[in-house]
């Protein structure tokens, strides 16, 4: 707004709204993607170009410490304990959720609480100690962990897809493999695309879990694009890839 002088009254006027009203939403903590789209607009920048800008201004990220990853590697549900009191999730729909009963749940935060990472306070409130943004050590077990699940669910979801093909026809869409034909050029191409849209929504996640969005849900997957043709046995060197 600096940079093209703008005011809360000349975005008001090109938003047709109040000054208050703008104001009122720059101001808030649950600024949601349709306004945000709205002030991207008028300040004449793409949302997605807005979120990298974000993050080249983001807080220091938090780096999980080797113990930290030990309990969340253990048990992934620890994790997911974790991230849904980062989203400020009550102590009783973090048990709905997590299908614990309370003497799982008590011990789940013991867990989490002799790493540093939440605190239980008085009211079973639940703190997080450790805030968005963060990451795990590269390589590390935490990773390992994830990775692990996520190609079990996968490799479990699409052979219930293949088993029951015919009833769940619908839903395969979100489950599409591929064959191109393509030239090097346009397969650096299409993977730097690809790159874009992985980044896009990655910053759409960001600002879902800065604004706790209760509706927001966790969307899993694999994308993986490479020069292999089914066509050819992975030993065999006869064929063109």
């Amino acid at each position: 707004m600096k940079q093209k002088s703008l005011t809360y009254e000349s975005i008001a006027q090109k938003l047709r709204l109040s000054p208050a009203t703008i104001k009122r939403r720059l101001n808030s903590d649950d600024l949601t993607i349709s306004q945000l789209s709205d002030f991207c607009s008028v300040l004449e920048i793409s949302l997605y170009d807005f979120l990298d800008m974000s993050k080249e201004q983001t807080v220091k990220v938090h780096l999980f410490t080797e113990e930290q990853e030990r309990v969340l590697s253990r048990d992934l549900n620890y994790m997911l304990l974790f991230r849904n009191t980062l989203l400020g999730l009550s102590y009783e729909v973090h048990k709905q959720h997590l299908h614990f009963s309370d003497k799982e749940m008590r011990k789940a935060l013991r867990e989490l609480e002799s790493v540093e990472l939440v605190r239980v306070m008085p009211g079973d409130r639940i703190v997080a100690l450790v805030h968005y943004p963060f990451k795990w050590r590269r390589g590390g077990k935490l990773e390992a962990a994830y990775n692990e699940r996520i190609h079990q669910s996968i490799m479990a979801r699409s052979r219930h897809f293949l088993d029951k093909r015919d009833e769940l026809k619908n839903n395969l869409n979100n489950f599409q493999a591929f064959e191109f034909l393509l030239s090097q050029e346009s397969l650096q191409n299409f993977c730097a695309e690809l790159g874009d849209v992985y980044k896009k929504y990655s910053g759409l996640s960001q600002m879902y879990l800065k604004q706790k969005n209760p509706q927001a849900e966790v969307v899993s997957g694999i994308l993986m694009v490479d020069r292999f043709s089914i066509w050819q046995e992975p030993s065999s060197p006869g064929l063109p890839q």
